[in-house]
Parts: structure tokens; sequence; C-alpha cells
């Protein structure tokens, strides 16, 4: 039976977009197997200006029974634009513009948190799109700079200029990664100097850490989990007041993904799997041997005999 207590709950609770992790099959699975999520995002959709989207990416909206906010990828309007208006014509009246992710990849094109290097290409952009935007609300997901954090009240001064509907901060630097620690005193400076509903977002790994985040900024409208919770599923349930669920209940969760992923994917299931389980396996203390053999596992016989070592 599952334990419920007090709940510690003092905003909304959002899954972050996390590319190759946090599709439409994790979300959905997810989603009956713990709940607690108020918004789900996709990992980003990269904008462009041809026709339709890529059939991933269709394939994540398009299967969708959740609250879910479409993740766009760019740093030139038409394409921002385009992509926006057949998101409309499938019914997401709430985007979000990536200007978080590291990737050397994504900013050595001057997106995601590389578009932060260019201040001014950023602000003609935001008043391109809002402009021209067909009712659609706009949230914004950024980091603190390309390079420091010294940038960051020039970009806030930006983004106060728009109608972003929430801005996302997760308060490190591209250079940062996600090594070293969040710097809350540059997410103070936020909620002391905007009006835009702020999230926070980054190393939300256990609900004392969201405690700490909710108490020191009570009026922040939501908290983003994102690699704690892919390590440990239970923890939005946990930060909701319920103490019931149990490393049984994410082995069954992880199972039920793992069929749901065989139906789309065949044996490149296990793949998924595998990196889902660099995560999850951390909540797994004392199966080495088992979480070895399923790194190793080169098949979906050698995956499922691996996952049925699991001690719980």
């Amino acid at each position: 039976m599952q334990r419920h207590s007090k709940t510690m709950r003092k905003s909304k609770l959002y899954l972050a977009p996390m590319e190759g992790l946090t599709g439409h099959v994790f979300r959905e699975t997810y989603a009956r197997s713990f709940g607690c999520i108020d918004k789900y995002f996709t990992p980003f959709i990269s904008a462009t200006v041809s026709k339709s989207l890529k059939t991933k990416e269709l394939r994540d909206v398009t299967n969708n029974t959740l609250p879910l906010v479409p993740q766009i990828m760019a740093n030139e309007t038409k394409s921002f634009l385009s992509t926006a208006k057949r998101l409309r014509i499938m019914g997401y009246e709430e985007l979000n513009l990536n200007l978080g992710c590291p990737s050397g990849t994504v900013t050595g094109k001057g997106r995601g948190s590389g578009f932060l290097a260019k201040p001014k290409e950023l602000d003609a952009f935001l008043y391109e799109v809002f402009s021209n935007l067909d009712g659609q609300r706009l949230s914004v997901k950024t980091r603190l700079g390309m390079y420091d954090r010294d940038s960051f009240p020039e970009l806030l001064n930006i983004y106060n200029k728009y109608p972003i509907s929430e801005l996302i901060i997760h308060p490190r630097t591209r250079q940062d990664f996600y090594g070293g620690t969040p710097d809350l005193e540059a997410f103070a400076y936020a909620v002391q100097n905007t009006d835009i509903p702020l999230c926070y977002n980054g190393d939300v790994n256990d609900p004392e850490f969201y405690k700490k985040i909710t108490d020191s900024f009570p009026n922040i409208t939501a908290v983003m989990l994102g690699r704690g919770l892919i390590t440990d599923p239970t923890l939005a349930a946990k930060i909701d007041g319920n103490q019931g669920f149990t490393k049984a209940h994410i082995l069954t969760f992880m199972n039920e993904l793992y069929t749901e992923y065989l139906k789309i994917f065949g044996n490149d299931a296990i793949f998924r799997m595998k990196e889902l389980w660099t995560y999850t396996g951390k909540s797994f203390e004392g199966n080495e041997k088992p979480l070895k053999a399923i790194k190793k596992a080169k098949n979906t016989k050698e995956y499922e005999t691996a996952v049925g070592m699991m001690r719980i």
C-alpha cells in the first residue's frame, strides 16, 4: 500500500526535455506509472521551413494524451514561425524556445545556449517572433549566458521586453555544462528583476533540494525535473508526498517501458533502455553485476536475462 505524507508541493512540476530519453513513449508510460507531473516538454524540434516535421518529431507530438509543450530550437525567425504554424495546426497553443542546450553541435550553429552569445541578434529574433506569432504562448528555457554569468542581466532585460509566458532558468552558463553547482544568486536576481512567471531548473535530485528552492523562492510558478527524475522516477511522487513507491515500482516501470519500446523499435529498444539505465541504475545499489550485464547486452535475450538478475 502506498503511504501518503503531508505534501511539500509548493509549485507545479514539469518534466524537462531530454533528447533520446523523454520522448512520447517515456512520457506516456511514466504518467501511467507515477503521475504527478503537471506539464511535459518535448525534446527539441529543429525549426525548418519545410512543410512537415521530421518523422521522429512528428511521432513525438502526435502520440500524446498529456499536457505537452513542444520545444523548438531556432535562431532564425522564418523557420521558427513556420514550425510554430505547423504545430498550431496540430492544436498546440503553447511553445517553448530552447536557449539552454549546451551541446557543441548545437551551440556551434548559434542555437541553444549558443544564441545567448549574440544578445542583439536574440533581441531582434524575439521582436520578430512576438510580432508575428498567431496567438500562441511562448515560454523560454534559458541558461545564464554562453561564457559567464555577467551577461545574464543584459539577457534578462531583453526577456523583459516581451510577453514571454514563462521563463525557465537553469542557473548555469553553457561553459558549466552540468558541472559545479547552480548559481542561486543569479536566480534570485531574476526573481527580483522580472515580472515574467519563473520556473527553476537544475539539480533537483531529491525532495530536500526541491524544498530549499521553493522555500527560498516561494513565488516561482514551477520547478522542472530532469536528470534527478530519470535517476529516481519516484522523485515527483515523493515531492508530492507519496512515500509508497519502491524500487519494485521503478523496475516495473522500466520493464513496461521496455515492452513499449520493443513494439516500436524492435531490438533497438535495448539501446534506448541502456541509456536510461545509466541514470536509473543509480537507484539500485548493490546491483553492480546485473547493471554491468545490461550495459554489455547485445540483444533482447541478453538484456532480459540481465534485468532478471536485478535484486530489489
